[in-house]
């Protein structure tokens, strides 16, 4: 079971890019095309504010396989056998990773405007006159000057990503069938629900040497 659990967390580990590509996409629009970029900022930043445990009883509501709004959706537009999310082994993981991109969005949007603003604008109208197009100008200004927030905000997603705990253990607590199983929930089942203290102590010393 730890095994699989670590299997389960290098998973989860996939959603760090997938959260830093849409972070940074949505920081690009906000800080060039977007008025009233401090609501937007407001709006994108109240998911990683929000409580944990709040969110993840909303997306049991949301996540329900007969009676949630997503699935209720999916049946009005014809699809015949929608997914079972949480309650699915093969749909439990990447429910959890939808969540954790969703609450992740919001920091990691922040951090990258932060860094984007110190990107001299010079550098982007010597490109425009030279006749690099939008995207150019994304590849080879935007991306390689912001790649020291990029590292920081990857280093600290990994190691989160092995701390997700409350969002499981609320939404699916390990299951079903063990497929949301992670070493921090494993870490908890074995110390506080089998008393297996020096076996939860040998876990918590793996975990500590993976994040160090």
């Amino acid at each position: 079971l730890f095994q699989k659990g670590l299997l389960n967390n290098v998973i989860l580990i996939l959603a760090v890019p997938i959260t830093l590509l849409l972070s940074l996409s949505l920081a690009v629009i906000i800080n060039k095309y977007v008025y009233l970029k401090d609501l937007f900022k407001v709006i994108y930043f109240m998911p990683f504010i929000s409580s944990i445990v709040a969110v993840a009883v909303v997306f049991q509501v949301l996540f329900h396989p007969t009676k949630g709004p997503i699935n209720q959706l999916l049946l009005t537009l014809g699809v015949e056998n929608p997914p079972g999310w949480i309650a699915d082994v093969t749909f439990a993981l990447p429910s959890v990773m939808l969540i954790m991109v969703w609450t992740g969005i919001g920091f990691n949007l922040i951090i990258y405007l932060a860094g984007l603003q110190n990107i001299p604008k010079e550098l982007y109208e010597a490109a425009q006159i030279d006749g690099a197009s939008a995207w150019s100008q994304f590849t080879k200004i935007t991306i390689p000057l912001v790649s020291p927030t990029t590292f920081l905000l990857f280093v600290t997603g990994v190691i989160s990503s092995f701390k997700v705990f409350d969002l499981i253990i609320v939404l699916t607590n390990g299951g079903p069938a063990n497929s949301t199983i992670t070493p921090v929930v494993y870490l908890y089942q074995q110390a506080f629900i089998e008393l297996k203290t020096g076996y939860a102590s040998a876990i918590s010393l793996v975990m500590f040497v993976i994040i160090l």
